[in-house]
């Protein structure tokens, strides 16, 4: 499959027309695992903001490879026709970072830990021409709104190691763990064949012991989230994803961030520079404002008593 998805012109603009001193930009866009809803709230922001975006697409498809022969290919010889450089995620970010040598403005978004992953100096100052956006939740406060919910002796922990977000979750979750006297069964899930299906398959058909499980930031994951919901749905435990995706396909609970309007925040960065503030002057953002998410097909089939102070602040899925 051709990787560019398109080349589009869209002039994008507030109700009333483009102003007579509307900018023009040409932003090339960077994606892991193709259009989120954070593409769209950055797209929508530049609109209320009047500029005429141009935008090309370059999505890796979740394949470091892939990507790496695309960026070579399709963006490198071809910087100085860009104004911008946007990229989605830790994996692609990291890789953007590499081959743009600070040539083009690069605003990054969705980066969990962009200092622990080596993107960004510090949150104050990222670095020449990169500023961004870091989606980072507390774990420990979606372990404790869990846990207000029921006792956790266990947890079932899945994750990617070959994704860094997933490796830097696993440290957390593990002195997390320590602190409050849990334990933690890992379920490793590369993408390899079958190798989640049957992690899944294991947990329904073994979950003695298991009190809740926890599906991180992992963009592999994600993808399969209709399979996990499908599922982890039926099975008595508590079930706890940090994305939106999984409590819409049938994980119970989430706090988690609201993509639309951290792709927002990453067009005001966008635009604090077009208007001459340095993105070395310009700190990561990081006011994630998380929402608490509740799957409630799944909690009426498990039969599980929400307190109020979680139940009263929540979207419902059903």
């Amino acid at each position: 499959m051709k990787k560019v998805l398109c080349i589009l012109l869209i002039f994008l603009s507030p109700i009333g027309g483009i102003s007579a001193n509307t900018k023009e930009i040409r932003v090339a866009m960077v994606l892991w695992r193709g259009m989120t809803d954070a593409e769209l709230g950055f797209q929508q922001a530049l609109s209320d903001l009047g500029y005429v975006t141009h935008y090309t697409f370059l999505n890796g498809e979740q394949n470091r490879a892939s990507l790496a022969t695309l960026l070579r290919t399709e963006l490198v010889p071809f910087l100085s026709e860009y104004d911008y450089i946007y990229s989605f995620g830790t994996t692609a970010t990291q890789m953007v970072k590499v081959i743009n040598h600070a040539t083009l403005p690069h605003i990054f978004n969705i980066v969990t830990d962009p200092v622990g992953a080596g993107i960004a100096n510090s949150i104050e100052s990222a670095g020449k021409k990169l500023s961004g956006v870091s989606h980072r939740i507390s774990l420990a406060s979606q372990i404790e709104n869990a846990q207000k919910i029921k006792k956790i002796d266990k947890i079932a922990f899945f994750f990617n190691p070959r994704e860094k977000n997933s490796e830097s979750i696993r440290t957390e979750l593990l002195a997390i763990a320590k602190q409050r006297n849990f334990d933690i069964q890992e379920f490793r899930s590369p993408p390899v064949k079958n190798m989640l299906e049957n992690n899944l398959k294991q947990l329904r058909e073994h979950p003695s012991g298991i009190d809740a499980v926890y599906f991180p930031l992992d963009s592999y994951l994600v993808s399969e989230a209709s399979l996990i919901g499908l599922s982890i749905k039926a099975v008595n435990i508590l079930s706890i994803g940090a994305l939106k995706e999984y409590v819409s396909s049938g994980v119970l609970l989430g706090l988690v961030p609201d993509y639309f309007n951290l792709g927002r925040e990453a067009a005001l960065i966008l635009d604090r520079n077009v208007k001459g503030e340095a993105l070395s002057n310009i700190p990561v953002y990081t006011k994630t404002n998380p929402k608490v998410l509740i799957n409630e097909t799944t909690r009426k089939l498990l039969d599980v008593a929400i307190p109020a102070e979680i139940f009263s602040t929540a979207t419902l899925f059903n």
